[in-house]
């Protein structure tokens, strides 16, 4: 007996077709929309769901997406909004242990172009149509051909080799007389019927089909002028709106968090490595108590302006920072003015008074993330200061993790890359968190 899939991975497959590994995340997903008994199936990719898929294209009936959305959330998935994107909606979930993201596109519609201007009114039909006799189910091949061929021609405007290779694979199957065939039909260029087309199409003839591309797009705009205009016009001006409101369902804007601990924890380092690491736009702040570092970046104004040139600069970055968070971006505090409360006590009143005025200079983070590295490995880092000195900073650094709600402590003397995964993977469950209870507001 074949033994049974881990629980990080599951085996699909039919009789006369290879198995393949599905990834858990993949199969979380499939599971997920199962149970929220919303008609839906693969739109592409259905022979790419391996290991190192990432990237899963689904329909799903326009009447069962809040369900499946629930149940996504319930399976770990984050729904990101998008701004002129049409139905599109944008579902992620984070592997630490392959360091993977999954992304799930969701559509309502079968609609094509930049800013899905050119709608075929075809979706619930396809789900009617899908083939439902493995997991997951899929499009029904002829479905398959058509919404693949449009999705390339259409979409990108252009063949590429890939493209060719799925699209005469996809022809084996193809029919003249389909119910996506025939709504194309009127579309399509004199002297080129349906037939003529996937004949094209089989043989892999690039410059016809862009050819018949273009005239498409062409027809369809000439038949259906205010309805595409109007779609071109809301896509443009609400993908350009995103850089100046928030995004859609980002009711409590962008989560913010704070990298604590001693110097030589590797907060710059993690810091730098988060700027490219989440499919949401990040955006990294320093908000640190001292002057311009050796790296050159903005540290702040000089020694020479004392405290009320530190205040004012710390709070211009501040109202910055909150305005980034407000557009819905994942901000990243490389150092925080929380800083203040860990170190020696304060003797005097005006140096108590200091260390107060600074640790509220700037609002507080969503979410404060210590990275814990023992007296004597920070010394071997920095080689400043004495390890038992360090190690009492450590320690400062450890009740204040005690004293902030929610902090994490993540062990930063591992492997480096050990340590941003789980700094990663920390972030990204507050992020799932916030998403959930913006939703149960909503």
């Amino acid at each position: 007996m074949a033994p049974a899939p881990t629980p990080s991975t599951a085996v699909t497959g039919q009789d006369d077709a290879p198995a393949r590994v599905v990834p858990g995340s993949v199969q979380a997903m499939f599971d997920a929309l199962d149970r929220s008994d919303a008609p839906w199936c693969l739109l592409r990719g259905a022979g790419d769901l391996t290991a190192s898929a990432g990237d899963i294209d689904v329909i799903v009936h326009p009447n069962g997406l809040t369900s499946a959305r629930r149940a996504l959330a319930a399976a770990g998935f984050v729904d990101v909004p998008s701004r002129g994107r049409g139905s599109h909606r944008f579902f992620f979930a984070y592997d630490p242990p392959g360091d993977r993201w999954t992304k799930l596109d969701v559509v309502t519609e079968l609609a094509f172009g930049r800013y899905q201007e050119l709608p075929l009114d075809a979706a619930e039909g396809c789900l009617v149509r899908r083939v439902a006799d493995g997991r997951p189910p899929r499009l029904d091949p002829d479905d398959a051909f058509w919404t693949y061929l449009l999705h390339a021609l259409l979409d990108r405007r252009q063949l590429r080799p890939i493209d060719i290779a799925q699209v005469r694979e996809l022809a084996a199957d193809a029919r003249d007389d389909s119910p996506i065939a025939t709504d194309l039909g009127p579309l399509l260029p004199g002297g080129w019927p349906p037939a003529r087309f996937i004949d094209v199409a089989r043989r892999g003839e690039i410059t016809a089909l862009a050819a018949i591309g273009r005239a498409v797009r062409r027809r369809w705009v000439r038949r259906a002028p205010f309805r595409v205009g109007s779609r071109l016009v809301i896509g443009w001006i609400s993908r350009r709106a995103g850089r100046f409101l928030p995004v859609s369902g980002s009711r409590q804007g962008g989560l913010s968090v704070a990298l604590l601990g001693p110097d030589g924890a590797g907060k710059s380092t993690i810091a730098a490595q988060l700027e490219g690491a989440f499919p949401v736009p990040v955006q990294r702040v320093y908000l640190g108590l001292y002057g311009r570092g050796s790296d050159g970046g903005d540290r702040g104004p000089s020694a020479r302006f004392g405290l009320a040139g530190r205040l004012t600069w710390l709070a211009r970055r501040s109202i910055g920072a909150r305005w980034q968070q407000w557009r819905g971006r994942l901000v990243i505090y490389d150092r925080h003015v929380l800083d203040a409360t860990v170190g020696p006590t304060a003797t005097g009143p005006k140096a108590r008074a200091r260390r107060w005025l600074l640790a509220h200079a700037a609002p507080q983070p969503d979410l404060a993330i210590v990275l814990d590295v023992p007296g004597d490995e920070l010394f071997r880092r920095k080689g400043e200061y004495d390890p038992l000195t360090l190690e009492r900073r450590r320690q400062g650094y450890l009740e204040l993790a005690g004293r902030v709600p929610g902090a994490a402590v993540i062990d930063a003397s591992a492997d480096p890359e050990i340590v941003r995964r789980a700094v990663v993977d920390r972030i990204w469950a507050a992020y799932r968190a916030r998403a959930i209870e913006s939703g149960r507001h909503g």
